[in-house]
């Protein structure tokens, strides 16, 4: 976690893990080092069941404005399958990652917030949606 991160204090009994297996819910406010990830490759472009494996990914650091959710549902939509054709265009066209994690839909629990964000905060139940963000407006970023 990056110093632009708010995570809640945890217990000291609790145990806490770096990777936490599908169906695990980590303590709350607990950021773990790895997530599982259905994730996409260059490399692996094709059809959706066979360009996106489950892999085990770092849990990615927040910016000011980034809120980490803890996914409980995610969809599947024509951007993820759009995604893992790599067509019309492929996500590595505008990132250099050695992987995409398609999906723009998910309903979760809010597990750390940036420094900037003021409308969410540890514990908040979300449904996610695709968005645009407007730098540091903050009626656009919340």
């Amino acid at each position: 976690m990056s110093d632009a991160a708010e995570v809640i204090e945890l217990n000291p009994n609790q145990p806490t893990k770096d990777l936490y297996e599908v169906g695990e819910i980590p303590p709350l406010g607990h950021v773990p080092k790895q997530m599982y990830a259905w994730a996409i490759r260059k490399e692996r472009h094709g059809e959706p069941d066979t360009a996106m494996q489950v892999e085990v990914v770092d849990v990615p650091e927040l910016d000011s404005h980034d809120v980490l959710v803890m996914v409980m549902a995610a969809g599947v939509n024509y951007n993820g399958v759009w995604a893992a054709l790599g067509t019309p265009i492929s996500p590595f066209d505008y990132h250099k990652a050695e992987y995409h994690i398609a999906g723009s839909d998910a309903s979760g629990v809010v597990y750390a917030v940036g420094a900037k964000v003021k409308r969410f905060k540890v514990g908040d139940e979300v449904v996610v949606h695709c968005n645009q963000d407007d730098g540091d407006d903050e009626e656009c970023n919340g």
